[in-house]
């Protein structure tokens, strides 16, 4: 299976996700939570049974099959500028294995004006594109309540 298609059954996912919490959050009818459920476990089991069963088998995407796309961002392809509006993105956060360093993970953004890899600020160049080995999306930032007066 091609990292894409797992992409897409990953996002298929999430969509499903999205749409079950939407639906249940303020429903009493138990019978539209128990039809959301049952898409999310199928779509899992679709997941699970084209992965051989290790959801972790997909992670790393190999530089020379890809690199990382608007798409792979975790806020989403576009963000918000200072007046509120949609504007594309222009790095996407990667954890990658260097070639220099096969042994250890490092966090580095993907430029995608320039295509190369910047350094950890997003501001300078730090290596090309075949210095990485693998690559994959870094996780989305959690969502925290900041406290009153902070």
């Amino acid at each position: 299976m091609r990292p894409e298609d797992l992409q897409g059954m990953q996002r298929q996912i999430e969509s499903v996700l999205r749409d079950y919490a939407s639906r249940i959050r303020n429903t009493t009818n138990i019978e539209i939570v128990r039809k959301v459920l049952s898409q999310v476990q199928a779509s899992a089991a679709e997941f699970l049974r084209q992965t051989g069963g290790d959801p972790g088998a997909h992670g790393w995407i190999k530089t020379a099959d890809r690199l990382p796309t608007p798409a792979d961002h975790p806020g989403g392809p576009t963000r918000k500028n200072s007046w509120g509006k949609d504007v594309p993105i222009d790095h996407v956060p990667c954890l990658v294995v260097l070639r220099a360093h096969p042994r250890e993970v490092a966090l580095l953004p993907w430029n995608l004006r320039h295509e190369c890899w910047d350094d950890a600020s997003g501001d300078d160049f730090y290596c090309g594109a075949g210095d990485v080995l693998h690559w994959m999306p870094a996780p989305a930032v959690p969502a925290e309540e900041v406290p009153d007066g902070e």
